[in-house]
């Protein structure tokens, strides 16, 4: 893994991503209790990151990130292979 002087951000940014379902109230408060429904796209809004990273056969990301004015930045991540497709089945599981 490369780290550079941006991977504080970018592991900022990515740990965002994959708390979307806490964010969204997906997740119960007792184990057992988690609930999230991904059979339309309108049940997906705002934890479109999380499934991403979280796809079946997701098994590479890389990230980037840019500067903005004012101390902003961009951050952006490419996944292999590319997944979060809706309907897709994960394959492994069958």
């Amino acid at each position: 893994m490369l780290v550079n002087f941006n991977s504080a951000a970018i592991e900022y940014v990515v740990k965002g991503w994959w708390s979307e379902l806490i964010y969204r109230g997906a997740l119960g408060p007792y184990p057992g209790q988690d609930c999230v429904a991904f059979d339309a796209p309108q049940n997906n809004r705002g934890i479109g990151h999380w499934t991403q990273l979280a796809w079946w056969d997701t098994n590479l990301v890389g990230c980037g990130i840019g500067r903005c004015p004012k101390y902003k930045s961009y951050v952006v991540c490419q996944y292999k292979p590319p997944g979060n497709v809706y309907t897709a089945m994960c394959l492994s599981c069958w």
